[in-house]
């Protein structure tokens, strides 16, 4: 399998993809299913607290909402590719 390393976390420390077994041992793609959802609510009330507060302007906001609610739809979509080749977060 062919991974573009610009899109990995590992990719520019090594010259070479990461055992399949390391990439299972150290994968969060399974919890990041679950808590996608979850974060990008979190970032949009983070987000709204800062427009609040006046650190962001209103249009601002209304942008950063427009992107979070995208994802959110991106995420929540059967199509989304959760890969575990480009997970290796740790």
């Amino acid at each position: 399998m062919v991974v573009d390393d610009k899109q990995v976390t590992w990719g520019g420390r090594f010259s070479e993809q990461p055992d399949l077994l390391m990439q299972v041992f150290g994968e969060s793609v399974s919890f990041d299913k679950r808590l996608a959802p979850f974060d990008l609510r979190g970032s949009l009330g983070h987000a709204s607290m800062l427009a609040h507060v006046g650190l962001l302007t209103e249009n601002e906001f209304a942008e950063i909402k427009i992107g979070i609610d995208e994802l959110l739809e991106e995420v929540k979509s059967p199509n989304f590719p959760w890969k575990l080749e480009l997970d290796m977060s740790t």
